[in-house]
This record gives structure tokens, sequence and C-alpha cells, in this order.
């Protein structure tokens, strides 16, 4: 038992010693697995939730900081691409094109030390973007994710070019890639132009009184539709209609979406990606669509914002993989266990 400054103080006095205490097991450990045979890539990679990274990063000071070399670099900078092989949040088919971006971060990491400890670099934005490719897109061989592959190969591949790849070099690609989801996002907002004209005037229709009986979309309703929307499963119709209306602090995220912005949306008892095409100027309609289909469903605000709070929608955006991923630090003589 003790205060908060006590915990501190007694975290940075055992930090070290914790520290070297645990990379002397984790030594010896790798070494019983190799004895063992198994030689899998990422047994080498501690994963730990982010909050964990960043209140370690907090009260682990080293006494001196340690000067890190290009080859220790590098070397840090494999086990994050090893880590990345056998991540399955990582799409298959994409999985080859982020492997071939190690060599160019390996060049990338001798002229940049500090690249594997870098959370903001480009190169890791890029890779976490060619990730979202796979969960964002139509399954295989859909024409849209194969063009997409294309591109993302074609990318790769300038980089792989590279004699010495260094950060613009990697944002340039990465400002390439959205570019390409800017103009997919173009095509399906004019692909559902009719749609939007229709609940455009729908809203304009809601807002003028004498107008308002020749509104008959249940799904624009906003009473009716919390019965009508696919999304609602029966069990839950009477407590969502019943209920409260949404709490705006529990689902103020939704009033910040932009335009393509995704989210998670249980449809007809599954769980759909889908992307925001349109907000009405009034921000009472929204035109959602499924990112890996054709479907397209107009929701209105109040009725979004109580399936949040019933669990039935959630905020979705691209992983940080690297983000999440507790690299060890090149450590000639630093003795530390992590970077944050």
């Amino acid at each position: 038992p003790g205060g908060p400054e006590q915990v501190v103080a007694l975290m940075r006095s055992a930090a070290q010693p914790l520290a070297t205490a645990l990379r002397r097991h984790w030594a010896a450990a790798s070494t019983r697995l190799e004895d063992a045979g198994i030689v899998a890539a990422a047994y080498r990679t501690v994963v730990l939730h982010t909050a964990l990274r960043t209140d370690l990063g907090a009260l682990t000071t080293p006494a001196e900081p340690t000067a890190v070399t290009p080859d220790a670099s590098a070397a840090a900078v494999a086990r994050i691409f090893d880590a990345l092989q056998a991540d399955r949040r990582i799409e298959p088919d994409f999985r080859p094109a982020i492997g071939r971006l190690r060599e160019p971060a390996l060049k990338a990491a001798a002229i940049d030390p500090a690249l594997a400890a870098a959370d903001d670099h480009p190169l890791w934005a890029l890779v976490d973007r060619i990730a979202w490719q796979g969960r964002s897109l139509p399954p295989p061989p859909q024409r849209e994710r194969v063009r997409t592959m294309q591109v993302v190969n074609g990318l790769v591949d300038a980089l792989a070019r590279e004699p010495r790849p260094d950060a613009d070099r990697f944002r340039w690609a990465l400002d390439r890639l959205l570019g390409l989801e800017r103009n997919r996002l173009e095509r399906r907002i004019r692909q559902h132009a009719p749609q939007i004209a229709s609940l455009t005037a729908v809203e304009r229709q809601v807002a003028a009184p004498e107008l308002s009986p020749l509104v008959t979309d249940p799904m624009l309703a906003p009473a009716a539709d919390l019965t009508q929307l696919p999304t609602v499963p029966a069990d839950l119709v009477d407590a969502i209609a019943e209920g409260p209306a949404a709490d705006a602090a529990d689902a103020v995220w939704l009033d910040d979406l932009a335009i393509g912005e995704p989210i998670r949306l249980q449809v007809d008892g599954r769980w759909v990606l889908a992307q925001l095409l349109w907000r009405s100027p009034r921000g009472r309609l929204m035109l959602w669509a499924s990112c890996t289909g054709e479907e397209a469903w107009p929701v209105h605000r109040t009725a979004l914002h109580r399936l949040v709070l019933a669990g039935l929608a959630a905020s979705a955006a691209p992983d940080a993989l690297v983000g999440t991923i507790a690299r060890p630090a090149p450590e000639p003589d630093s003795g530390r266990v992590c970077t944050t």
C-alpha cells in the first residue's frame, strides 16, 4: 500500500533491475525454444496493450541515453517485420507486399537509426494503410481489390528501387495510396447520387410542416426507423424503441466523423464495415455503404446514436499495427526491454 507518488518512485527504482532480469530470462527462453527446434518468427516480439507501453515508457528512465548503431537499428526493424508477417490482422493477399517493404525499411534504418522506435514515421503509416486495404475492400478476386493490389505493388517496387529511401519517399507512397482511397470514395458517392438526391428532398420535406405527411419511408422517421432498421435484432427492438434517447456524450464521435470514415455496424445479425458517403445539411440523415459490398443504408442520426448505446454500432479505424508492438530496443549496452 502507498500513494501514487510512492508507487512511481518504486517503479523508477525497480525498472532497471527488472528489465535486466527480464532480458536474461527472455534470452534463456528463446534458447530453449531454438533447442526444441521451434523457429517461429514472432516469438521474439512481445505484444502489449498500447496504454501499458505508454505507462512503462513513462516509468522507465535510463540512466544515460544510449546511441543506437545502424546495425542494431536494422536488427530491430527486421524483428518488427517478422512480427508483421505473423500478424493475423493483415489479410493474406496483402501480406507479401508488406513483407517486401522489409528491404527498403532496412535501407532507411541505415539512414535513420531511430526508425524502429518512431511510431510516427511514414513507413509505419504506410504499413497500416496497406493492411487497411485488405480489411476495407471486397474480397478477392473483386476488380477494385485487384486494382488496389496493383497500385500497392507498384509503390513497393518503386521504394525497393530507391538506394537510400528516406521519410519523404515513404510519405510519397502513403500520399499516393490515400489518393487512391479518395478516388474510390468519390466514385462511390457518384454511384449513389440518385439516392443522395432523394434523401436530400426527404429532409427538406421533414423540415417543412406542410409537407411532412408526404414522408412515408420508415427508415427516415426518428421513431419508426428504430423498429425498421435491419441493424436491430428482434429481441432488442422494444428495449431500444422504449429506452431513453442516446446520451450525446456516449456517441458524440458520430457527429465528428468526416465523409469517407468507417464504422462497424451490425446488419441482419452480422457485423459489416460501413463507410459514410453522405450527411444531410441538417445532420439528421446519413447514408452508409458497405465497404465490402454494394449495400447501402440511409439511417437517421437518432437511430444511429441509440444503436451505438445498444452495442450495435461502433467506431472503426485502421489498426496501428506497429504501434501495438512493444519492439525490443537496439541493445548493445542499453539494458532497456522495449521502446515506446
